[in-house]
């Protein structure tokens, strides 16, 4: 759902992700959270 969120805004189309890393943090946030680190890839 993400992805699809990002389509038009980060990227044209989501065929061009080419990493996912996720990390969870200690405590669970009340209500819910999600933060999105968008950069290009060096893929020297």
């Amino acid at each position: 759902v993400t992805l699809d969120a990002l389509q038009g805004v980060a990227y044209h189309n989501d065929r061009q992700v080419r990493r996912i890393a996720a990390d969870y943090a200690d405590e669970p946030v009340a209500g819910g959270g999600l933060a999105v680190e968008v950069g290009e890839l060096d893929e020297k």
